[in-house]
Order: C-alpha cells, then sequence, then structure tokens
C-alpha cells in the first residue's frame, strides 16, 4: 500500500468520528495582545466523567505564510517539501522577550486550570496531586519546578506544602509518560497539565537560532484533565523504552540544561522533576532537526513497543478489541509510517489525525487525547503512543472507567 493509499485511507477514518454534541465541545478565540491570539477548546464527557481543555497562543500563522517565510530565511530547502499536516502554527511574536513570552504563558495556563477544574465539578483542595509535563519556564522562586509556579498561581496552594507537585520534562514524550505514571501511581482526583512554550527558547524560531524544519512544525501549546485513576481512566498494561541518539538527530538545548547531568544516564531524577539529556545541537542553534534520521529514529522505537505491547494486550485480554490509537503528532509523514506498521502486525484501530495547529512537542498528544473524548465509551479501551527526543518512548493501553 503506498502513503498516498494509507492518507486515504486514514483520512478516511478520520471523517467518520462522530462530532460532539455542542453541549461538550466549546471552542473561543481571544486577543492576548496587539500580536498574540489565544485559541481555547473545552471538551467534557458526561459519560465519561473527563473534562479537559487544550490551548494554542501567540502569534498565529497559516501554512502558507509560515513555508513563505522559511523559503524567505531559508531558501527553497527540502523541507519544505511533502505535507507536514499542520495548517496553522502558534509561536511567539517577533519582538517578544523571553520574559514577556513567559509572562503570557502563565496567564494561559492559569486559564486552563480554571476552565479544567469547572469542567470536572472540582473544587481546588479536592485537588490530590498536579503533574505537569513539557517544558519549563525558570521562575525566581521555584526554579525548575514549573509545576510548583502553577500551583502557586492558581490556588493549588495545598499541593506545595504537601509536596504533591511532579515535573515531566521528557520532551516529546512528556505526556505520555506522565499520564501513564498517574494512573499507576496515583489516586483521587488528580490535575495533568502539558505545556510547550518552545518557541520562546528559540526567540520565536528565528534563523539563527534553528532548522528549517523546526521552524515550520513547531508551536505553542497546552492542555490540560482532570481524572481519577481507576475510576474514569485505568492503566492495563505498556512498556517503556528508551534509547540514545547518538547521532543527534533530533537536538535541542532545552530549557532545563543547566540542571542536566551531561555524563549521566539518559534520563535522570531531580527531586520531584524527572528530566532527559538531549543531543547538543551545532553551534549557534537551539534547535536543530535532520527529518529522515529524526523519522527512522521514532520508526525504529515504535516498530519494538508496539509488537511488544500488541502481543501482551492479545494474551491477557483475548478477544477484546483497541477502539483507537492516541498517538504524538510529529508529523503527518511519521504517523502514516507508524501507522502501516501497526496495521502490519494485525492492529486494526483507527489512528486518526486530529492535530491541524502544529507539533507543540509535550504537549501534542495530551491535545489529541482531548480532542478525541467524546469518541469513547465507558469500557472503551486504546493504545496511547507516546514518543520524543532524546528518545525515550512510553506505549500503553488504558480503558476508560465502567459507570456503575
Amino acid at each position: 500500500m503506498t502513503l498516498a493509499e494509507i492518507l486515504d485511507r486514514r483520512k478516511s477514518v478520520a471523517d467518520q468520528l462522530t462530532s460532539p454534541p455542542p453541549e461538550t465541545f466549546h471552542t473561543t478565540v481571544e486577543r492576548l495582545s496587539k500580536e498574540s491570539s489565544l485559541k481555547l477548546e473545552e471538551v467534557m464527557s458526561p459519560e465519561l466523567r473527563i473534562g479537559g481543555v487544550t490551548a494554542h497562543w501567540g502569534q498565529k500563522y497559516e501554512r502558507e505564510k509560515i513555508d513563505q517565510i522559511v523559503r524567505e530565511i531559508f531558501g527553497n530547502v527540502d523541507e519544505l517539501k511533502g505535507d507536514t499536516g499542520f495548517g496553522e502554527i502558534y509561536r511567539v511574536p517577533e519582538g517578544y522577550s523571553y520574559e514577556k513570552a513567559a509572562e503570557e504563558e502563565m496567564r494561559v495556563i492559569k486559564r486552563l486550570v480554571e476552565r479544567t477544574l469547572e469542567l470536572n465539578n472540582w473544587r481546588q483542595d479536592q485537588v490530590k496531586a498536579l503533574y505537569f509535563a513539557g517544558s519549563p519556564v525558570k521562575t525566581n522562586r521555584f526554579g525548575f519546578d514549573y509545576g510548583a509556579a502553577i500551583a502557586q498561581a492558581s490556588g493549588l496552594t495545598h499541593l506545595l506544602k504537601d509536596e504533591r507537585i511532579y515535573n515531566y520534562f521528557l520532551a516529546c514524550n512528556s505526556a505520555g509518560c506522565a499520564l501513564k505514571d498517574i494512573l499507576i501511581k496515583e489516586e483521587g482526583k488528580v490535575l495533568l497539565i502539558a505545556v510547550e512554550g518552545l518557541t520562546k527558547q528559540a526567540g520565536g524560531l528565528r534563523e539563527e537560532s534553528t532548522d528549517p524544519l523546526s521552524a515550520r512544525i513547531f508551536s505553542d501549546a497546552a492542555a490540560a484533565i482532570g481524572v481519577e485513576p481507576n475510576k474514569t481512566l485505568t492503566h492495563l498494561l505498556g512498556e517503556h523504552m528508551e534509547v540514545e541518539d547518538e547521532n543527534g538527530a533530533l537536538a535541542a538545548t532545552p530549557a532545563w540544561q543547566e540542571i542536566v547531568d551531561l555524563q549521566g544516564p539518559l534520563i535522570q531524577k531531580k527531586g520531584n522533576i524527572l528530566l532527559i539529556r538531549l543531543p547538543e545541537p551545532p553551534e549557534r542553534y537551539k534547535l536543530w532537526m535532520r527529518g529522515e534520521e529524526t523519522t527512522r529514529l521514532f520508526l525504529r522505537i515504535a516498530r519494538d513497543l508496539m509488537e511488544i505491547v500488541y502481543q501482551q494486550f492479545k494474551e491477557e485480554y483475548p478477544g477484546e478489541e483497541i477502539k483507537m490509537i492516541i498517538a504524538h503528532h510529529p508529523s503527518r509523514g511519521v504517523n502514516l509510517l507508524i501507522g502501516r506498521r501497526f496495521e502490519n502486525i494485525g492492529v486494526e484501530a483507527p489512528m486518526p489525525w486530529v492535530i491541524n495547529d502544529g507539533n507543540s512537542s509535550g504537549a501534542t498528544s495530551l491535545v489529541a487525547f482531548v480532542r478525541l473524548l467524546n469518541e469513547f465509551n465507558p469500557g472503551d479501551r486504546f493504545l496511547f503512543a507516546s514518543f520524543g527526543a532524546g528518545a525515550s518512548a512510553d506505549f500503553w493501553v488504558g480503558e476508560f472507567g465502567k459507570t456503575g
């Protein structure tokens, strides 16, 4: 089957997904500043008893415009060939300082937390733990404990006293790994916030700090959900994998670089922070991606994990089905290839493309999760396919809680 045929098949599956009822899906767009706008999507599934919110903010660029900018800066490069799958991206407005971008990001997060609590009908004091996933802003008071800064700004100060805040800085794998750990380790009402203001770290993705492919695909976004492990959502099985990106296929100087032990293990724990050591990009760059090598790296991880996890599922749940694959969205081409490999091992569940607004690294898979909530019923199983730079991946099967 050709890539074009796979694309047509998956587009058909995505088109068949039912639109959520109006009362369970709400979108608003507003101005944050003269240069910046905010798009909020709120999803509430009464049947699953899970509510979530997504946010995209910054200066919005349609695909034609961002491709024009990339062409003007870099020339007619190979990275402009092919469909990324993204019709628009959001990035820090040119001229913003890092401090201004960080302040705007926190304003967005506060809104995100507020709306997520309201959707789930939770009081602040009912939240038992807060998990942050993505790229942090270094704060004066809390340093790299971005979850603590969010708790302080959002009125969840009891979690500071109880030391119930956890940070996952695992690049694009942040949200998938964090959600898995919540379901395994926690009980009660838990808030997961995934935030990726990646473009502020690269100065708006300017020529001197990034490669053309990164400039074309990365976008600022966030998502938040409220879950109750083993009630509204349950982890059934899964596997974690770490593979050293020795060739620097996807290299970056992350915000947390100063607390990384460059001679230490790939994934490190610093108090309540779990972080990954990323390859160093070439001199003067903040982000550096080689598309073909990055694709091969992700495919190698995905191939191994999907076979292990799917075999486990067949053995432990004979005759049962996985309704859908919820995956990270690095680019349409990568997902088509991963989808084909799922099909080759007998997984017939669709892996819909639901991210039109850019690769937001650690937040992307949670944005997809929120957007797909209304496609599930209690008792449905899904496979979460999360992977990212460094590289690490978590493939796991979950089940939405049964009512009653």
